[in-house]
């Protein structure tokens, strides 16, 4: 299972932290390669690397700050996806899309068939049903996808996104897999694990939100 962190800031925020807590998962078994995605006044950097974080000088190397942030490591159930390309986070027209789980269903077959990462091609159904470039649309094209069965099973899937200078969360609804949300003035962070010992609150299952700081 992947690890996944995401905050929101009302000001630019020093994300080196967070790159820590990054190489901690990873040294705990989630060594399949890392990625980043920050956003400052809507310009977006996305990273990623086949190395592990906790021994990737890449990741020593990398500092900043921004407002908005997702981060994930990767532990792949598929040794010949352990690539650059099938890293997380992935950006598809101006969506990015960080998970963990997995999706069954056409979603699975059809990554099978191209030999690429099931998020990827997730991410693709996800926006081509969007019927317009707006938080809403994106919200009921993830809610209609979810629903089906036929395109992607009995998904054990957590999701991040970040789009239009916004992140969203996504816990899946069966309580495979968890995501831990904390609020502080100025600040909303999610993650797969509590990163600290603050006052974290499991998200319900099947719920969808937006960090507001």
């Amino acid at each position: 299972m992947c690890r996944m962190i995401a905050y929101a800031s009302s000001k630019p925020k020093v994300f080196d932290p967070y790159l820590n807590d990054l190489a901690v998962l990873a040294e705990s078994g989630h060594r399949d390669g890392w990625g980043i995605a920050y956003s400052n006044e809507g310009k977006i950097k996305v990273i990623r690397r086949v190395k592990a974080a906790h021994v990737d000088p890449v990741l020593r190397s990398t500092h900043g700050e921004a407002e908005r942030f997702i981060g994930h490591v990767r532990w792949s159930t598929n040794w010949q996806s352990i690539n650059a390309a099938s890293a997380h986070p992935f950006m598809v027209r101006g969506v990015i899309l960080a998970h963990n789980g997995c999706f069954g269903g056409w979603v699975s077959t059809e990554s099978h068939r191209r030999r690429v990462s099931d998020s990827l091609v997730f991410l693709e159904a996800l926006v081509e049903k969007m019927k317009e470039n707006t938080p809403e649309a994106l919200r009921d094209a993830l809610m209609e996808i979810m629903a089906d069965e036929r395109l992607v099973g009995n998904p054990g899937a957590n999701l991040l996104i970040m789009f239009g200078g916004k992140v969203y969360a996504y816990r899946c609804g069966n309580g495979y897999s968890t995501l831990y949300i904390k609020n502080e003035p100025g600040l909303s962070v999610v993650s797969s694990v509590p990163l600290d010992d603050g006052e974290w609150k499991l998200m319900d299952a099947g719920k969808f939100i937006e960090l507001i700081p």
